[in-house]
């Protein structure tokens, strides 16, 4: 079974179960960071260790899920609740300063 790291770094990124680590992705509902910015980053070389701050993240935010991305060669870790539309998740984002969401339907990012 591919890990966490493993998939972070093929995908781009993903959302994940916080305690078992396996990928989470609905047929519909939306993504959204529940950190103001960005929870935890670590250089993309580094991506073997992810899962240990995916851990720590979901400790310090008692969160049920955890979302990964890549942006210019740095992973980025957040806390992410699940909401089931898009007005919801926007709003929750504007709140906490996201710049996108993820659309679990259509399978892509939608800018906030």
């Amino acid at each position: 079974m591919d890990t966490i790291s493993t998939l972070t770094a093929r995908d781009g990124g993903g959302t994940f179960d916080a305690v078992t680590l396996r990928p989470y992705s609905p047929r519909q509902g939306y993504a959204v960071g529940l950190a103001d910015g960005t929870a935890a980053q670590l250089p993309l070389a580094d991506v073997a260790r992810l899962a240990v701050a995916v851990r720590k993240v979901a400790a310090r935010f008692r969160c049920a899920y955890v979302g990964t991305w890549i942006k210019d060669d740095v992973v980025h870790v957040d806390p992410v609740a699940v909401v089931p539309n898009l007005a919801a998740a926007l709003y929750l984002a504007r709140q906490t300063h996201q710049l996108a969401v993820w659309d679990f339907g259509a399978a892509k990012e939608v800018q906030v």
